[in-house]
């Protein structure tokens, strides 16, 4: 459809065209309705013959259109006229960086102000889960007050548009299409897309600090950083040429040009990780702070003096834009006045959440991802890989911060944080599990710890063997989580009962105490700081609390609050910082059916939140049962043509992991959470239901000819292991029974192997065994995997390995043959994927794309002082 100036689209009445590029035609419009000035982009004809995309496209807008900053232009709307598709844009006017910079390069003290409003704009919407991915001069304007708006904010993701480049100014052209991956995904402008967008890999918010340090350095020097004759020649540039910084002004400051080296550092890791840390290097700079100032760090004050003496009273993210300084605001003969900041760890994605503790002094961070230990000072913006740890678990500081404990299987170890003088100190024959257990390191010399199957232990710094500290009570089975209160005056644990985890206990003076009870609910870790006892809850406010906490008397003063919700795990300094985490796996989900190359053909469930990962396709592949987490976590069944969705089972109790049997008929799920939980089987009509008399379980599924269930079975101390029944036995045999995990079993047809995930090196593997023998076993991942699945006629063996679907050839007859694992596909938006039953057909729990946020650590320096703005 032809559209010309004077022409109304609707309401909207066109002006004059002002711009146009891969992303679509932009107008110059007058919405006649509300009498004001809009923009209006016309998106590519190729858009309206896409019915996915268009939906893909919608869901997009409305995440972008939530975004309401000064300094980013709003969309106002998504229309449709005949066939044309089009963006209601805020109408911003004045030039264009582009169009200043054509005029030459603009002062220091202009662009750090410039720079300062871009960097709000970006992180208030990298805050909100949206990165810009086409940041660049042409889209910033700049008017006559100075006043910045950027635009286009994530149009190029929601876009995914096949436009090429067709501008020979490679400045302007406006989307680069990846080529040999994954197809439509868009790159972004040549000259700013950063290295790993130039590779089409994974795009992030460093991706748009990358383009921001590109900006900058052109809006001081008047040069596009990288640029070529060609496409292929600007991107060469970016994957090698390094920036002339020769050509940067004289007068330019020292941190703001440390500023650009970080953020144009090609390594993403090495990269500044966050938008927000260069606004306050860029404040920085603008009111004369050095780099020596910024990086001062206050010494740690004496053991005897309280820690309010020593509160931050103010936090300086210098001109590497993540060293902060704990300053006193107040006069000298005044008390110091604290503020409570908070700042984020990065940290590698991993299968398993990452195990973390801030040191006594609050001053670094240790913590274990994938098996591996890294140290995070807090005045450094990096964190720092501890040498020669392998599968390294649970970890903890010394008291004087000098040293590491941490564990490895059974064994447990001592090391300096650079990785030299690695002692081994004790066995602990039952591992110290990673969740459950935990461990401290008293001043005394002794290391107390929990394995999460026993009550306290303890043994000696120096080695030795392992003695015990406190036993559980006799109805009680176990503790879980371990921390110390300041001083080693007392322990802070959970103590587990049957079906009960709901107590905060302290053990001080040979004397056992119960801090905190919530009935019926679940409590995670509990740690003490600034005089509260902070812990975790599961239900019905999940999130971090705390309650007042008096060290003299040992005894709460006050009612416990809600401090963070949604916090997950968490460690607390006696100097009144704490670290915690939230799941980055919580947002907006959808059920997708893939072809083999790992397209999405069909949207079984739309995006939404509370997408339990674990489902079941029905034998004939017409149906899916899945869980629902809400108010009342239910199971539904929905038609996988149309959607339609039907409620199958429902309570009080959460219902999850079904599994249909082969025969389409019976529906096994679990109700429940942890020792607590039930297996339950429904006939497909619902009207009867029965239970099985099969273990507290975290997963179940049929073996392919409905003789067996396998299982993940918890024994009386919540340890998992593989089991297996007969569905018509009475009791359930535990295959695979070691002091670490095994789960996620699968039987592979006929039922001579099963498939299975252990953490026996440090990190989730995949294994074979025989069955139901186990005497030969097979590790068949390298390097990581989780969720293995047999398809249906044996030959392939799925798992997951990150973001990718790996497959492995076997041969089950006559003897077991294993092929070497090969990636099928790759989505880094992946939860969950299954094989069908249909050839090169799988059924998947995707994140919603935009939704994404970095795995991340929370680092919350003088929280108390955070209290009064509650």
């Amino acid at each position: 459809m032809t559209v010309e100036a004077g022409q109304n689209l609707l309401h909207y009445r066109l002006v004059e065209k002002i711009g146009e590029g891969g992303m679509g035609v932009v107008w110059k419009a007058v919405d006649t309705t509300l009498d004001r000035e809009v923009a209006i982009k016309i998106l590519p004809d190729v858009f309206a013959q896409d019915a996915e995309r268009l939906a893909r496209f919608e869901r997009e807008a409305q995440l972008l259109a939530s975004l309401n900053h000064a300094h980013i232009a709003s969309i106002h709307g998504l229309e449709q006229s005949d066939t044309l598709r089009f963006l209601v844009l805020e109408f911003v006017g004045g030039e264009d960086l582009a169009q200043r910079l054509k005029r030459g390069p603009i002062p220091v003290a202009e662009t750090i102000e410039i720079g300062q409003q871009i960097a709000d704009a970006l992180e208030q919407a990298h805050e909100q889960g949206v990165v810009h991915r086409d940041l660049k001069p042409a889209n910033i304007k700049v008017d006559a007050d100075g006043q910045v708006k950027v635009l286009d904010f994530g149009l190029a993701k929601a876009l995914e548009s096949e436009v090429g480049p067709s501008s020979p100014d490679l400045t302007q052209s406006p989307t680069w299409m990846a080529t040999g991956t994954v197809e439509g995904v868009i790159l972004g402008t040549a000259a700013y897309m950063s290295p790993e967008q130039a590779r089409g890999k994974r795009v992030d918010r460093r991706s748009d600090i990358w383009a921001f340090g590109c900006v900058m350095f052109e809006m001081l020097t008047g040069r596009t950083l990288f640029a070529g004759e060609t496409v292929s020649d600007t991107m060469a540039a970016v994957l090698r040429a390094e920036p002339e910084w020769e050509t940067l002004p004289e007068a330019t400051p020292p941190g703001l040009r440390r500023l650009l080296e970080r953020c144009l550092e090609r390594d993403v890791r090495r990269r500044l990780q966050s938008i927000g840390e260069a606004r306050i290097a860029l404040e920085d700079v603008a009111a004369g702070r050095t780099e020596s100032e910024s990086l001062a760090v206050a010494p740690a004050p004496p053991k005897s003096r309280s820690p309010w003496a020593w509160a931050v009273a103010g936090v300086v993210l210098g001109a590497l834009a993540a060293f902060f300084a704990l300053r006193f605001a107040s006069a000298p003969d005044s008390a110091p006045v604290a503020q409570s900041v908070r700042l984020e760890i990065p940290v590698e994605p991993s299968e398993e959440a990452p195990r973390f503790e801030l040191d006594r002094q609050g001053t670094k961070v240790v913590y274990s991802v994938s098996g591996k230990l890294y140290v995070r000072p807090l005045d450094q913006i990096e964190s720092r890989q501890v040498p020669n740890v392998e599968a390294a678990t649970a970890c903890a500081w010394s008291p004087d911060g000098t040293w590491i404990t941490y564990t490895t299987g059974p064994k447990l170890y001592k090391i300096r944080p650079d990785g030299t003088q690695r002692f081994q100190v004790c066995e602990v024959p039952d591992g110290i599990h990673a969740r459950a257990g935990g461990m401290v390191w008293l001043e005394d010399g002794r290391i107390v710890f929990l394995t999460g199957d026993t009550g306290l232990q303890q043994v000696s710094d120096q080695g030795g063997t392992p003695s015990v500290l406190l036993d559980p009570e006799p109805d009680e089975l176990d503790f879980h989580v371990l921390s110390v209160l300041p001083e080693d005056r007392g322990f802070l644990f959970v103590a587990h009962s049957e079906n009960r985890m709901d107590t905060v206990v302290l053990f001080a003076g040979g004397q056992r105490s119960n801090v905190v009870t919530h009935p019926g609910d679940y409590i995670g870790t509990a740690d003490y700081t600034e005089g509260h006892v902070i812990y975790n809850r599961r239900q019905p406010n999940p999130g971090l609390w705390a309650v007042p906490f008096s060290l003299e008397t040992l005894q709460p003063t006050g009612d416990p609050f809600v401090l963070v919700p949604e916090g997950r795990e968490f460690h607390a300094s006696h100097a009144g910082h704490i670290v915690y985490r939230i799941p980055t796996d919580e947002q907006r989900r959808e059920l997708v059916v893939l072809n083999g190359s790992g397209r999405v053909t069909h949207t079984v469930i739309q995006a939404q939140t509370g997408l339990y990962p674990n489902f079941s396709v029905s034998p004939d592949g017409k149906q899916v049962a899945v869980t629902l987490l809400g108010e009342d976590e239910d199971i539904w069944l929905f038609d996988v043509e149309s959607g339609v969705r039907q409620r199958f089972v429902f309570g009080k109790e959460r219902q999850r992991d079904p599994a249909w049997s082969p025969k389409g008929d019976e529906i096994v799920y679990i109700e429940g959470i942890l020792g607590e939980a039930r297996v339950f089987a429904r006939n497909v009509s619902g009207t009867t239901t029965r239970e099985l008399p099969a273990p507290a379980t975290d997963y179940v599924a049929f073996s392919r000819d409905g003789r067996y269930l396998v299982m993940e079975a918890n024994d009386a101390a919540l340890d998992r292991h593989v089991a297996y029944m007969a569905v018509d036995d009475r009791e359930p045999t535990v295959f695979a029974d070691t002091p670490l995990y095994e789960g996620m079993p699968a039987l592979a047809p006929g039922n001579r192997y099963i498939a299975y995930q252990t953490n026996q090196s440090g990190q989730n593997e995949i294994f074979v065994r025989s069955f139901p023998d186990g005497e030969s076993v097979w590790q068949v991942s390298e390097d990581g995997g989780a969720h293995p699945y047999w398809s249906a006629d044996g030959t392939r063996l799925y798992f997951r390995k990150g973001a990718r679907l790996m497959e492995v050839a076997v041969e089950l007859d006559p003897v077991l043959r294993l092929g070497p694992p090969r990636v099928r596909f790759e989505d880094d938006a992946l939860v969950q994927v299954v094989p069908t039953g249909k050839p090169d057909e799988f059924m998947a729990v995707r994140r919603v794309r935009g939704d994404e946020r970095p795995p991340s650590l929370t680092v919350w320096l003088n929280w108390t002082a955070g209290l009064a703005s509650r």
